[in-house]
């Protein structure tokens, strides 16, 4: 009796087993390329906006980034649409503010249906001055179809009803570092520098000045020497006269 209940626990689990149900990836993620880098002041770069739908199919997404704009600056007032792999349509939506340091580009919600991993927009960055610059995709928890302001990536995730499936995101951080001083350079005398009219110049100094203490010191020593001599003839000569 053992034996049969036995062997009809394993029949079901292999039932089971058999048919699994089947399970959507329904989540996608935003990246951006490069997401590091250094630079010098007066370089220019590009930063791809990346989407990865883990082969769930999308519809469209409304992209919002922030950037640091004291460290770098837009080249454009406006991002570049890459829609050769989705074979999306144009966005409704795309400005660049330098002031504010915010990026937008929305594609909608009614794009072709595209499953896989690519770029869908592009930023050009001149780097304006030294310091570290976050590049951040406005984000706060996955399937956010609420909050304002947020980036989204439109997708069905009851295979019906059109929502925001994006779960995660990974921001980017890129440094601009100042020009460095030149080994063996006087910053405050820079080559070829003259000086303002009327100026001199100091004195270059080839031999220390004679301050006259040998002549004084040997004059003193012949003084007294004829003291001494003086000293000694004088007692000399009195005792004669007597």
């Amino acid at each position: 009796m053992k034996i049969k209940a036995l062997l009809f626990f394993l029949a079901l689990v292999l039932a089971d087993l058999s048919s699994p149900a089947k399970v959507l990836a329904t989540r996608a993620s935003a990246s951006c390329s490069p997401s590091t880098g250094t630079y010098n002041i007066g370089d220019t770069f590009a930063v791809d906006y990346q989407f990865d739908t883990r082969s769930f199919q999308i519809f469209g997404a409304d992209i919002n980034i922030t950037y640091d704009s004291g460290v770098l600056q837009a080249t454009k007032t406006q991002s570049t649409a890459v829609t050769n792999v989705t074979n999306w349509t144009a966005p409704t939506t795309n400005t660049v503010d330098n002031h504010l340091g915010k990026i937008h580009l929305d594609y909608g919600k009614s794009q072709p249906a595209y499953a896989g991993s690519t770029t869908v927009g592009r930023i050009t960055f001149r780097a304006a001055q030294a310091g570290q610059a976050q590049f951040q995709y406005t984000f706060f928890q996955q399937y956010d179809d609420t909050t304002p302001g947020v980036t989204k990536i439109w997708g069905k995730k009851d295979g019906t009803n059109l929502s925001n499936i994006l779960t995660d995101v990974t921001n980017c951080v890129f440094v601009v570092v100042g020009p460095t001083a030149t080994p063996g350079v006087n910053p405050t005398s820079p080559p070829g520098a003259t000086s303002p009219p009327g100026a001199t110049s100091p004195p270059q100094v080839t031999e220390l000045p004679r301050a006259g203490v040998i002549d004084k010191s040997v004059s003193l020593v012949i003084f007294s020497l004829v003291l001494l001599a003086l000293g000694a003839v004088l007692p000399a000569v009195a005792l004669r006269k007597e």
